[in-house]
């Protein structure tokens, strides 16, 4: 058979397993994001504002502490793990074991000092408990998690995200309304949720075996691979505790200043959408991340820069295509999912989106850096940026609420992107493509425009149902994309069916 026969039969080869892995993903992220939305449709209808509120400042500071304390050992895991032999696989995880046990005994070392020492406000008594035993599986799970994704198993990972999301949301529902009757049922269903699938988790990657039946002379790898992986990934502790003071101190800004309720408000529309972004970015992206990985173990910069280029282009088209669709819709989706307290705070779900997009287009802005051993540039840049947006929100939170607080947000995730964006260059070339964001930035003015005035329409008639109307939105909206994207691509998908039709004839 011809060299370029062996060629293409590789190629499409790849493409399939490339869009298996995407399939894969898409329902390990869609299922959990669905779930989500019921999840806020239903709990903002159970708990009034400032009950919610109290158990979204406890949950971004949860979520702070396990990002902050996991990624310590998960960044090092997936960096390596993805081009590890099978030899250096358990060295790997008999280090990440020797880590689990450091958090593990300083977590509850830690929780009863405070307790002994701290005067807990009365509201916020029942989540302690539970909010230590919270961190701890969180970090066992997102770290199960991650090696199903580095080991290129898209179908577990797809399998085990979907079952604890509908274990979580089924339990939750349970305690709130059966044992606690308040938000801290949904702290105590994710904790058991946890407890249900994180054993399976590590016994089928492989923790567990590492750990009970270890090799000959097991105790040498594991100190010097933990002491490398800790080299690595300490750094990152500064850069996770910037990050989840980016992510989270807008929240606790409101809090202080304007109240519990408003924070309440403020995260249940947060929640509503940061989950849908990963709908249109994380499938593709979580199957593109293996080969971003491999690509520069392999040695080839050429390569890695180009695979970093495509992400960052076709994430940030795909934001935009994703914040023109929330402004069309967010009012209408705020009155179906949210509780009547919570639909005021609508107007920050695109700029939300915007943000959480940013947000991870940052993450791969930055992988010069990491790639290179170099994250104490990101810990710095982080640094730089989570400042800036602690600064940001007291000026403007006292006045002018969350709107201001989701307008901070967003401006420094840009800030971040664009710093590690140029600052990156000099360790390895890549470059974003501007075309796709064009043509999205255009699709997405069209798309709005059409959607706005059929609203117009919809509310001169005295339509009222909002259902409908998000319907008649999102299709208007829909059609209006496609109708540029497929004006723009012509020529590229007339080619692309015209290989499509010749390799089937070819095999027919």
């Amino acid at each position: 058979m011809p060299e370029s026969s062996h060629s293409d039969e590789r190629a499409r080869g790849n493409l399939k397993r490339l869009g298996t892995q995407i399939g894969n993903y898409g329902v390990g992220i869609l299922i959990p994001a669905i779930l989500s939305l019921l999840s806020s449709a239903l709990f903002t209808r159970m708990f009034p504002t400032d009950e919610y509120g109290n158990y979204a400042i406890v949950l971004s500071l949860a979520t702070f502490f396990t990002s902050l304390v996991g990624q310590w050992i998960q960044q090092p895991l997936g960096r390596w793990l993805a081009a590890a032999t099978s030899s250096e696989r358990e060295p790997l995880f008999r280090a990440t074991w020797l880590a689990f046990g450091f958090i593990a005994f300083g977590l509850f070392v830690l929780g009863g000092l405070a307790q002994c020492l701290i005067t807990i406000p009365h509201a916020f008594r029942p989540y302690y408990w539970v909010t230590v035993c919270y961190i701890w599986l969180q970090i066992l799970f997102t770290t199960s998690a991650l090696i199903f994704q580095a080991s290129l198993r898209a179908a577990s990972y797809a399998l085990y995200q979907v079952t604890f999301a509908v274990l979580r949301l089924a339990l939750s529902f349970v305690f709130c309304s059966v044992l606690f009757h308040s938000p801290v049922g949904l702290m105590w269903g994710t904790v058991v949720a946890t407890l249900c699938v994180v054993p399976i988790m590590l016994f089928k990657t492989g923790m567990l075996r590492a750990i009970l039946n270890p090799g000959r002379n097991a105790s040498q790898p594991i100190w010097s691979t933990f002491r490398r992986m800790s080299q690595y990934g300490l750094p990152m502790l500064g850069w996770f505790a910037a990050a989840n003071v980016l992510s989270t101190s807008d929240r606790l800004v409101i809090a202080a200043y304007r109240g519990n309720a408003e924070a309440g408000v403020y995260t249940a529309n947060y929640n509503l959408v940061s989950g849908t972004v990963g709908l249109v970015t994380a499938p593709v992206l979580a199957a593109l991340w293996p080969f971003l990985m491999t690509s520069w173990n392999r040695g080839s910069r050429r390569e890695t820069g180009r695979w970093l280029g495509t992400i960052v282009s076709l994430m940030v088209a795909a934001g935009v295509l994703l914040c023109g669709a929330i402004w069309a819709i967010a009012k209408e989706a705020a009155v179906i999912l949210l509780g009547p307290a919570f639909r005021e705070g609508a107007g920050v779900l695109p700029i939300v989106v915007g943000g959480v997009v940013l947000s991870t287009v940052g993450t791969y802005t930055h992988k010069p850096f990491e790639f290179c051993g170099r994250t104490y540039v990101m810990m710095w840049l982080a640094l730089i940026t989570a400042a800036s947006n602690v600064v940001l929100n007291l000026l403007f939170v006292p006045r002018w609420g969350y709107m201001a607080a989701a307008w901070s947000t967003l401006a420094c995730y840009a800030l971040y992107a664009l710093l590690t964006a140029i600052l990156s260059q000099r360790l390895l070339r890549w470059h974003v493509s501007m075309s796709p964001i064009v043509t999205a930035s255009l699709a997405s003015a069209s798309g709005v425009s059409s959607a706005n005035i059929v609203s117009d329409c919809l509310h001169w008639t005295g339509f009222g149902v909002p259902l409908i109307q998000l319907f008649i939105k999102a299709s208007v909206f829909t059609m209006s994309v496609t109708i540029v994207l497929t004006t723009v691509y012509r020529r590229k998908l007339v080619t692309y069916w015209y290989q499509v039709r010749a390799a089937r004839s070819s095999t027919g």
